[in-house]
């Protein structure tokens, strides 16, 4: 018997790293109502990261997120939002500056992209 397996191809333009970072997400609703939460990262790039959601934010929404250690400040749009297997709202983002948030990552670009 043949053994199977898939193959999951990384596209990322940059690496990937598993970090818990406080961050605070600030911007206002499709309502005109401001909003301001205390979250965490899941993972970050150079290009955006993962972050756990308080309340469903819709896909193209733009918010401020705040690095709470190092006062890092950056514009973001949600890319998209996924329910976690845990019931947590995971929200995928993207910057719009090339300014990276984590301050302690530096971000390498992938061998073929060079």
């Amino acid at each position: 018997m043949a053994i199977m397996h898939c193959r999951s191809i990384e596209r990322r333009r940059t690496a990937r790293a598993v970090v818990s970072m406080q961050m605070e997400v600030t911007g206002v609703s499709e309502s005109n109502a401001p909003f301001k939460f205390s979250t965490r990262t899941i993972s970050v790039s150079q290009h955006g990261g993962v972050i756990l959601l308080e309340a469903l934010l819709p896909v193209g929404h733009r918010f401020e997120l705040l690095n709470e250690f190092n006062n890092r400040k950056a514009t973001c749009r949600i890319v998209s939002v996924r329910m976690h297997k845990d019931g947590k709202l995971h929200g995928a983002f993207e910057l719009h500056c090339r300014r990276e948030i984590s301050g302690a990552c530096r971000f390498r670009r992938r061998e073929r992209d060079r």
